[in-house]
């Protein structure tokens, strides 16, 4: 597959391998059609309206319509989430988690690990 490039792309070479820097906050191996995310902190807005925090809603579908976006150009069949899946265990309302299990069903067939970052391990499993 020949890479697409977008504006705010940036290509580098890392120990002989090309890697696509995209402004989605992310990081493509095209040699092994591997996405790579960090943070994606899903339900950090819903963590922080149940503290009582006024804020925004949209950042779950913000981070997932990143990553639809993602999908869309590039060829993916392997992502990987370098922590902090989810802000929370507050986060996990039913409004982010029926995102999450849309987000998911609509890419089945792309195989996903997660690296447990320091929320993971306070947001549950």
């Amino acid at each position: 597959m020949t890479l697409r490039l977008e504006p705010g792309d940036v290509e580098v070479v890392v120990a002989g391998e090309r890697l696509l820097l995209c402004p989605e906050l992310a990081v493509y191996r095209a040699t092994e059609r591997t996405l790579y995310v960090a943070d994606t902190h899903f339900g950090k807005s819903a963590t922080f309206r149940s503290e009582g925090l006024p804020v925004p809603h949209g950042t779950t579908a913000d981070a997932v319509a990143r990553l639809d976006a993602l999908r869309a150009r590039l060829d993916v069949q392997r992502l990987i989430i370098l922590g902090d899946f989810l802000h929370a265990a507050q986060g996990r309302t039913p409004g982010t988690l029926d995102a999450l299990r849309d987000w998911r069903s609509r890419w089945a067939d792309v195989e996903m690990t997660l690296v447990r970052g320091n929320h993971d391990r306070h947001a549950g499993d």
